[in-house]
């Protein structure tokens, strides 16, 4: 769901940053258009909750079927509501509504968050309807005898488990960003393409990345594991990778989500998170191969690399300019020539050039990282035997696809599908070779990786 959100997000601000420069007539039926567009992603999102619940009701023998059925219909639902997003954006004339009908446009951030409504309204309500799974889940698992983490989490928890992540989490940065662009505009408009301005966007963005760890654990609602058995094994495991953490945290979502993470590029500012679904429904043994596979994306700088092949769209960019500096002016006399009617649809393009790179390269980047750490974490783990740490892992992933209700051979933006990574596991355990080719290919990639990164440097060299 991270990069659905993302992509709607952005496909919204794009449009309306590229819209006609006017008001738009037929503001009331406009309007009542978008209505009807929020509704029904809502009602279809209240169709399959009534009816998952009504089988969990039904057949809570069957939790499991039925929990991985409904992801698929809410991944139906995720589409339903980018194509709403779209729509409305798109046929409405929403964006030209807020700014120029409403007189809104060159706001500090106010313009942008009313050009949000039709994207974050239907997928706050659709959360507000989802939560109907959730109970209904809660009380299948009861029903057959399994682990449940204390009592069933309130709509009130629901949401706000939500909101902190995808609100807090994935819209501050990007709305920081729409902040300094708007400061920018309104009270520094000197700086305006400027080399200053590439301060006033960084500036944020590396405050974002420096103190991410501590909005993090704010924003998760989380606390300390506690001392026992559980934390002095995964601390061992800790000081055997040589990869001290500054805590281990339990983030508390009552059950809702089962998984884990970690943040933090700095030794002594990186925390590990747990979640509560994860502590209840694993064993002691499975929540350390998970916790392995977290210290294995710190081991190998997995956080880094995440990063730079982000920005090396951006570098080589750059390193173009350098080497050709005509290209700047060729790009920008193309653009002034473009018509208001076909700016829309390059800036579409773009953004959908741009989403490409972002689903199967950094995505398909992020996944074969997820197997290095798989491979990480069972090398970490105290068995008798290589294969027994492989089992160990496998069956840690099964669970948590299980619990999750993932179906095992859907891949996700940034993890393969558990069918997948049990194969890679398996080869990596069973066959050196294979293992030593996988370990080839991702080193081949971060080399090339970082050659796209300093790409400008080495250019500005022999220029």
């Amino acid at each position: 769901m991270q990069f659905p959100f993302l992509l709607a997000v952005l496909a919204a601000l794009v449009i309306a940053e590229n819209c006609p420069p006017g008001p738009v007539d037929g503001v009331v039926w406009r309007s009542e258009l978008t209505a009807v567009a929020i509704v029904l992603v809502v009602i279809v999102a209240q169709a399959i909750t009534s009816v998952t619940a009504l089988q969990m009701r039904r057949h809570p023998e069957d939790f499991d079927r039925i929990l991985s059925s409904s992801g698929r219909w809410r991944r139906m639902h995720t589409f339903l509501w980018i194509g709403s997003v779209a729509l409305v954006s798109l046929g409405t004339g929403w964006p030209q509504i807020v700014r120029f009908n409403w007189g809104l446009d060159g706001t500090f951030l106010l313009d942008e968050l009313l050009i949000l409504v039709p994207a974050l309204l239907p997928l706050m309500l659709s959360w507000v309807a989802f939560y109907g799974i959730e109970q209904a889940a809660y009380s299948a698992r009861l029903a057959v005898g399994k682990t449940v983490a204390g009592p069933a989490p309130s709509l009130k928890h629901f949401f706000a488990l939500h909101a902190r992540h995808y609100l807090g989490v994935m819209l501050v940065p990007i709305l920081l960003l729409l902040a300094a662009q708007d400061a920018v505009a309104l009270w520094l408009p000197g700086l305006s393409g400027s080399g200053w301005s590439i301060v006033a966007y960084a500036a944020p963005i590396g405050l974002l990345v420096a103190f991410f760890p501590f909005l993090l654990r704010r924003l998760w609602k989380t606390r300390p594991l506690e001392h026992g058995p559980l934390r002095e094994r995964l601390t061992a495991l800790s000081v055997r990778a040589r990869l001290p953490v500054r805590d281990i945290l339990i983030w508390e979502t009552r059950g809702v989500i089962v998984n884990a993470a970690v943040a933090g590029w700095v030794p002594g500012y990186r925390y590990v998170f747990l979640t509560d679904g994860l502590i209840d429904r694993l064993t002691a043994e499975q929540i350390e191969a998970v916790f392995g596979h977290e210290l294995g994306h710190i081991r190998r700088r997995h956080l880094l690399l995440r990063g730079l092949i982000m920005l090396a769209p951006l570098s080589l960019m750059f390193a173009v300019e350098l080497a050709w500096p005509q290209s700047v002016g060729l790009l920008e006399s193309i653009t002034t020539r473009l018509s208001a009617a076909t700016q829309l649809p390059l800036a579409i393009a773009v953004l959908a050039l741009l989403s490409s790179y972002a689903y199967f390269v950094f995505g398909g980047y992020c996944r074969l990282l997820e197997t290095d750490a798989d491979i990480f974490a069972c090398r970490m783990l105290e068995t008798e035997t290589p294969d027994e740490a492989c089992r160990v892992f496998i069956s840690a992933l099964e669970r948590l696809g299980a619990e999750s209700g993932l179906d095992r051979h859907k891949s996700t933006w940034q993890h393969p599908s558990i069918a997948r990574r049990t194969l890679a596991l398996a080869d990596a355990c069973c066959d050196p070779q294979r293992h030593a080719r996988f370990e080839r290919r991702i080193r081949h990639l971060n080399w090339l990786l970082a050659v796209c990164v300093v790409s400008p440097a080495v250019v500005a060299m022999f220029t």
